[in-house]
């Protein structure tokens, strides 16, 4: 097996070779960027970028041409429902929609969301995840076991999954049977394997294991890659125990590609992708940019989408910019979507990660926790009522939300997932 994974590295580089090395010339790039924070043609380069690109965006774009100035200040930031109420507006006059690429996003925010990408900006993506995988212990040939909600438009051909060595697993299938199959699919595949998976199907995993007795744990993981949502403590730990290797979080969106990922060499912080980004940790009232250690709105600009120039573009989701000297920025914190951020009964922000704890007062198998109101929040469980101390959940979150929060407790048989096969643990129904 190891043999073929070596001879799919090759073709693929060769295959690259033919068409003059575009994705070799990128990843090249990509990889002088992120690794020398200091160099002065690191500089050059991300100043090159950011100017060719607003740029073409001037030019060719009706949203953009009145803007004067080459200075990222003056433009305005953009949401996803701007470029959804202003589509054409946003696309590249230099470009015809049947040369270009669609990708879709799953509408888990609510706001499904179509992107077009030119043929560059997609050969910078494959060179992104590239790199970024080398920084997850995964290199181009390596067996991939790539967890998600399959459904036709997102299944690959058969023929392309062998060759880049992917085996596709669903989401939903997260019975316990089907989790036990899954597992003796792995321990039978010999090869080195890594996971790409979202959390919450992690869990699941790790809490059958949890309750089987004398399991074998003989799966070959090499790494284990999370995407798409919140890694919590419960998960990180457990799955390093099971699988025994080391587990990297990435944060990305089908719109753009990948934002960040934590490595072995940023500790607990989030690696930024500076090379195909320009990223702004912005204030979410004043949109001034935050100072280290603190909380904003994460905007970025892709440098590489000519097709549908992004500019400022607010991903919606919360971080924590921090700045080390001799090298880039970095997020020691992601918190999801700033839509579903929770607040206490003052109006200050709440983190995010305070409620997985919950699993401590009961016997539960999934929770979400749910702001109602201002001062009005439900813990959604799946689990029995009797082996829940409600008490003990009041008295501990209670400090936290306010002295003045009021709880109530729902117990349900399953908490669905979304569309997108991923799965909100915390949701805040003031903001929808």
């Amino acid at each position: 097996m190891a043999v073929l994974e070596h001879i799919r590295y090759y073709i693929f580089w060769f295959l690259d070779f033919f068409k003059k090395y575009p994705i070799r010339k990128h990843y090249n790039e990509i990889k002088f960027i992120n690794e020398n924070p200091t160099h002065q043609n690191t500089k050059i380069l991300q100043q090159k970028n950011l100017q060719n690109l607003i740029e073409h965006a001037c030019k060719t774009t009706p949203f953009y041409a009145n803007i004067k100035g080459e200075d990222l200040m003056n433009f305005p930031i953009i949401n996803k429902n701007l470029i959804l109420n202003n589509f054409d507006d946003f696309m590249s006059k230099n470009f015809e929609i049947k040369h270009l690429i669609k990708h879709t996003t799953s509408g888990s925010t609510g706001v499904p969301f179509e992107i077009y990408k030119d043929k560059n900006k997609v050969s910078r993506n494959s060179a992104d995840v590239i790199y970024f995988s080398e920084l997850a212990d995964y290199k181009l040939g390596n067996q991939l076991i790539y967890i998600r909600l399959w459904v036709k438009k997102f299944m690959k051909h058969k023929f392309l999954l062998f060759f880049q060595n992917v085996i596709p697993h669903n989401i939903l299938e997260n019975s316990r049977i089907e989790i036990i199959r899954f597992l003796d699919m792995l321990r039978n595949r010999a090869s080195k394997k890594v996971l790409l998976v979202y959390p919450s199907y992690l869990e699941e995993v790790c809490r059958v294991l949890d309750t089987t007795e004398n399991v074998n744990l003989n799966f070959n993981v090499k790494s284990i890659i999370t995407t798409s949502e919140k890694l919590n403590k419960y998960e990180k730990e457990r799955a390093q125990h099971f699988f025994k290797c080391p587990i990297y979080e990435r944060y990305s969106n089908m719109e753009n590609g990948i934002l960040a990922q934590n490595t072995n060499n940023t500790k607990e912080g989030y690696k930024i992708n500076h090379a195909s980004y320009f990223v702004e940790v912005l204030d979410v009232n004043t949109n001034n940019h935050v100072q280290n250690g603190e909380i904003g709105k994460i905007v970025i600009t892709d440098l590489f989408n000519y097709a549908t120039p992004m500019i400022r573009y607010d991903t919606g989701d919360l971080g924590r910019y921090d700045k080390e000297e001799n090298r880039h920025a970095f997020f020691s914190e992601i918190f999801g979507r700033r839509m579903d951020a929770v607040y206490n009964t003052k109006g200050a922000f709440v983190s995010p990660h305070i409620f997985y704890k919950i699993s401590h007062f009961s016997k539960l198998k999934q929770f979400q926790f749910i702001q109602n109101s201002k001062s009005e929040y439900t813990f959604k469980l799946n689990a029995n009522k009797k082996n829940t101390d409600e008490q003990a959940i009041i008295n501990h979150f209670q400090p936290f939300l306010g002295e003045d929060a009021k709880f109530n407790f729902v117990y349900v048989n399953e908490i669905a997932l979304l569309d997108s096969g991923k799965f909100k643990k915390v949701v805040n129904l003031m903001s929808h």
